[in-house]
């Protein structure tokens, strides 16, 4: 009935872009991923330099396998709005998507040059350097990022994994401990702190870590999750199972 309803809001005001984003939005909720692009697609034929209309459709294509249509999208998004990040970021996608990670770095880099601060751009760029094991270019990005006011935790978690990746464990650590300490209720950093404590053997440790990340972020999913595995496999059963009930109690 919703469904119906906004269709004729549409028919009656097609020149008004509520009624698209709302129905795009009813039928994203309902799982109809394809049925919102479409509806989306209906609005940006009517309207190409709709803002709202391409970040929306960029999402839901972010989230399907169709490479070539998330490839229009971000040609479409660089041809009406080229000073805007998202069209470069999207660009980068799909070139990470295609295998080419090298081809994507300037994709991403011309994306934060225009915003600094996108952590999602950030992101793709240090798992292209990963790709590609250049450890050095992506240390010295998520340090400049850090200079230029890029999220503590994103980048220093992502620091951590460049360490991970280069064999660089004490500075991983040193990378983990870092973002804990700036925000205390970041369950990442203290996950992946855990599991190079795990890897040296230090399982008390481990388990120090995880149950104070759990107070911390106030029972964190991932943390919670991931402690009561830890104490089985430390064959600490009772205090498993334990943890394993605070779980389905939550």
């Amino acid at each position: 009935l919703a469904d119906d309803t906004l269709r004729r809001l549409i028919d009656l005001t097609a020149d008004n872009p509520a009624g698209y984003l709302r129905l795009a939005l009813l039928r994203e909720r309902m799982g109809d991923s394809e049925g919102a692009g479409v509806v989306l697609d209906e609005l940006l034929s009517r309207d190409p330099t709709s803002a709202v209309a391409q970040t929306a459709l960029a999402r839901i294509q972010q989230a399907q396998p169709d490479t070539d249509a998330l490839a229009k999208t971000a040609q479409q998004i660089l041809r009406t709005r080229p000073e805007h990040p998202l069209g470069h970021y999207l660009s980068g996608v799909v070139e990470q998507r295609r295998g080419d990670a090298e081809a994507s770095i300037p994709h991403f880099l011309t994306a934060l040059a225009k915003e600094p601060r996108a952590a999602q751009a950030l992101v793709a760029l240090t798992r292209s350097y990963l790709a590609l094991e250049r450890y050095d270019a992506a240390e010295k990005q998520l340090r400049k990022a850090l200079d230029d006011g890029a999220d503590v935790i994103v980048a220093t978690n992502l620091l951590g994994e460049v360490y991970l990746a280069a064999d660089r464990r004490d500075e991983a650590k040193s990378a983990y401990e870092k973002a804990i300490a700036e925000r205390r209720g970041a369950p990442l950093a203290y996950e992946r702190l855990a599991g190079l404590q795990l890897d040296d053997g230090d399982t008390a440790g481990a388990i120090k870590t995880l149950r104070t990340g759990i107070e911390a972020s106030q029972g964190s999913p991932l943390l919670t999750g991931v402690l009561p595995i830890v104490l089985e496999r430390s064959g600490r059963i009772d205090e498993a199972i334990v943890a394993y009930e605070a779980v389905l109690a939550a």
